[in-house]
């Protein structure tokens, strides 16, 4: 299997890759940055192939409203986040839980959704 990635900058509305053309999406510990998470999960819908997968890891919320270090806005918790992608067409794959094994990192979830 051939790994790698390429670093593409665009646009939470308008990601600068083809319609259709990926099989895979992985957004880790990012999803709760976006000003407008629906707009970039559009745009994750828009560049899947029909069937593709979109995988969230993101911090649990001890509480809400909790934010991390210097981030602008809060982590979202475990149902917005299925919210999010359910109003926008996907099916949810499946769901999991981490603990950290470090201190000074939060538990988390996992998600796959598919389109």
């Amino acid at each position: 299997m051939k790994a790698g990635y390429e670093t593409i900058l665009g646009r939470v509305d308008s990601i600068p890759l083809a319609s259709a053309k990926y099989k895979k999406i992985l957004c880790r510990k990012t999803l709760h940055e976006f000003q407008n998470p629906a707009g970039m999960i559009k745009e994750f819908k828009r560049i899947l192939v029909a069937g593709g997968e979109v995988i969230i890891v993101d911090i649990n919320p001890s509480y809400p409203g909790e934010k991390f270090h210097d981030c602008l806005r809060p982590f979202l918790n475990k149902a917005q986040i299925v919210d999010l992608f359910v109003h926008e067409g996907f099916q949810v794959k499946s769901t999991d839980s981490f603990t950290s094994k470090y201190t000074d990192l939060q538990d988390g979830n996992i998600f796959v959704f598919t389109k």
